[in-house]
């Protein structure tokens, strides 16, 4: 155990000591006050006498609650196998601050471009998705719309075919 809890639980002996004597000491009190002195208020220093040792044992049942606990925990330690120095895994050297940040930035930009390909594959198909329901107008509708963009991408070639490989 380390210093710190020994010292720890030596407090919580000292103050449960503490408690255990003001007990004893009330009880003897309260019974030589009700043996020798009886009188009609002698009810009250029952009743403190009573009070003070229920507090004593919640107390004791609180402190031996906290050492089975610590007391299983020690156990449980003692059992678990420890790992050898040659099992463990190399260790990996400590980057600083910008070599961190300069690592993780292709995996945020991986991230991203997964999630705008997600995206967009998401919305293609929602676009793509056959409707069985559709009208012969929906249909005509749709079929003009993709020859357009075919249009537009066969039109945008031709200009980057021109303007870069067809002058000579």
């Amino acid at each position: 155990m380390s210093p710190v809890v020994v010292r720890a639980y030596l407090l919580e002996a000292l103050e449960f000591l503490g408690y255990f004597v003001l007990t004893a000491t009330l009880g003897g009190a309260m019974y030589w006050l009700v043996q020798f002195r009886p009188h009609s208020e002698a009810k009250w220093y029952i009743l403190a006498s009573a009070g003070a040792a229920v507090v004593s044992v919640l107390y004791a049942a609180r402190m031996y609650y906290l050492f089975r606990i610590s007391f299983r925990r020690r156990n449980a330690r003692a059992e678990a196998p420890e790992a050898s120095p040659d099992a463990t895994a190399p260790s990996t050297p400590r980057l600083s601050w910008s070599e961190r940040i300069a690592a993780e930035q292709p995996e945020r930009a991986a991230r991203a471009r997964a999630a705008l390909a997600q995206a967009e594959a998401e919305a293609e198909a929602a676009a793509n998705a056959d409707d069985p329901a559709m009208s012969l107008d929906a249909i005509k509708a749709r079929i003009a719309e993709r020859m357009q963009s075919e249009d537009k991408e066969q039109e945008e070639a031709r200009r980057i075919i021109e303007k870069f490989g067809g002058r000579n």
